[in-house]
């Protein structure tokens, strides 16, 4: 079944796969794959040890930048496909018979019958997925908003040694009128003296 395809839908790291699979297989290879908007790729640096969906085990990878949705049997979706490259999951039988025809003269009958016994797809009893940071990045935008002021920081952030100012601190002037203020505030409620 070369070129047949298992396709799951994901945004994230595959958490442990739990497959159901007979050891009927005969080296199946798979390619795992991502949607770039025009074609289909393989995904760098992918860790499967779950020997081709053969046994429960993690499929783990960054998920790759050029990722675009694209439209899989109806439906719109970022898609990561497993593809068979190569071997199988095992393979059909098919028995011929042959039996005399009495309806020709000298004739005969033949009948195919076909078993697809030996076959073991693998069988997903469940799929965890999780997410987590796993390749830097830097973000496309970085902007700050302090006392009702937005500050576009993108540029800042593209520094070897990024510091991106969260908050602007207040002017020593106006600082020094928030210091005389509490003092003022502290004595007008403090508590009455008992001397």
């Amino acid at each position: 079944m070369l070129g047949g395809k298992f396709a799951l839908v994901t945004n994230a790291i595959f958490g442990q796969l739990f497959a159901l699979a007979d050891n009927k297989t005969a080296n199946p290879a798979l390619s795992w794959e991502y949607f770039d908007g025009q074609a289909w790729w393989t995904i760098p640096n992918l860790e499967d040890t779950t020997l081709n969906l053969r046994e429960t085990g993690i499929v783990k990878f960054c998920v790759p930048p050029g990722l675009q949705s694209t439209d899989v049997a109806g439906r719109k979706s970022y898609w990561i496909r497993a593809r068979l490259v190569g071997g199988d999951y095992g393979q059909e039988t098919v028995i011929t018979h042959i039996a005399p025809d009495p309806s020709v003269l000298n004739g005969t009958v033949q009948t195919s019958e076909r078993s697809l016994s030996g076959i073991s797809p693998p069988l997903l009893g469940s799929v965890n997925i999780s997410y987590s940071v796993c390749c830097t990045t830097v973000p496309d935008y970085v902007v700050t908003l302090d006392s009702g002021d937005t500050r576009d920081q993108t540029a800042a952030n593209l520094l070897d040694a990024a510091k991106v100012e969260l908050f602007t601190g207040l002017a020593p002037p106006i600082a020094e009128m928030g210091n005389a203020f509490d003092a003022v505030m502290a004595k007008r409620y403090a508590a009455p003296s008992t001397a």
